[in-house]
């Protein structure tokens, strides 16, 4: 079952997971922010933490995050505005076991359905995970009332590199990836602006995911077209496409923005992991009610 991080499992807290297990979550960030802001403020971290705790629980929207193909959930942490105004959840795919999309959107339904209070939710979703989201648009759309869908797609446009990466997938060992290959990948996942303690953040975040796993999601990657179904997703919308993406060619996010009947289009200066560049603020984008006109009370 695809493994699910909320912000009121305090008694599951316990940093990074070894290799393999998806045992960290949300919740580590959240006792980050509060007890910084509790300082700032006088006031007792404990007493700060339980109030805001409360509130959370019982006012804030529900927001899903679904990860990118690293699938730990982990990398909401630049996104810190996020805790003061969403009851935030982080999926984490199963990482010794195969998944098809179909059964990953299962899954956050009925985790949705599980937490949340009868109102639809917000979704947030990056890269492999935006196809998880469209998938649970399709299947379950009264459970999603806004979609916020960065640097994805509904169908991968570079066949070669994708049919060439689902290839050497299927040979991949179930060890991490090596730490001297963060000097190839780090071009092709920040783009330019994103400063060396977020980098390096980032790949501590991810360094436990086996690498045969994501060879598995780069097969799915690889077989998926969701293009002619689009028309039937009505939620609003928001495509953020990164120019500066070298994994997924913004014209992948651009067709999704022009195929989705209720979707607005942004595009900013950023690479593929957008969520962890200091000029994206999904707070922000989220708040914004130029981008949310069918939202104007910002309530959901």
């Amino acid at each position: 079952m695809t493994r699910f991080y909320t912000l009121h499992d305090k008694a599951k807290a316990s940093g990074l997971s070894s290799p393999g297990r998806n045992n960290h979550h949300c919740d580590g960030l959240l006792m980050n922010v509060l007890d910084d802001s509790a300082r700032s403020s006088g006031i007792s971290s404990t007493m700060h933490n339980d109030v805001r705790s409360s509130e959370l629980a019982t006012q804030a929207p529900l927001l899903l995050y679904l990860p990118g193909l690293d699938g730990t959930g982990r990398l909401l942490f630049r996104q810190t505005r996020l805790w003061s105004r969403f009851r935030v959840e982080c999926a984490s795919y199963p990482q010794d076991q195969v998944r098809t999309y179909d059964q990953l959107a299962d899954e956050a339904a009925e985790r949705i359905e599980r937490l949340g209070d009868g109102r639809p939710v917000i979704v947030l979703a990056e890269s492999f995970g935006g196809a998880v989201a469209l998938t649970l648009a399709l299947k379950r759309p009264e459970l999603i009332s806004r979609l916020v869908l960065s640097n994805t797609f509904a169908y991968f446009p570079r066949r070669v590199r994708i049919g060439v990466g689902a290839w050497f997938g299927k040979f991949l060992p179930s060890w991490r990836a090596p730490i001297a290959s963060r000097g190839i990948r780090g071009p092709a996942m920040f783009g330019l602006g994103v400063p060396k303690e977020i980098r390096s953040e980032f790949f501590e975040q991810t360094a436990d995911v086996p690498m045969d796993i994501c060879g598995h999601r780069l097969t799915m990657i690889a077989k998926l077209d969701l293009r002619s179904r689009l028309c039937e997703i009505k939620i609003p919308t928001l495509v953020l496409v990164g120019t500066q993406d070298l994994v997924v060619a913004p014209s992948a996010g651009r067709e999704l923005a022009r195929l989705l009947p209720n979707a607005r289009l942004i595009e900013r200066p950023v690479g593929h992991v957008a969520i962890v560049h200091p000029l994206i603020d999904v707070a922000e984008l989220l708040d914004n009610p130029a981008l949310w006109p069918e939202h104007s009370s910002l309530q959901s």
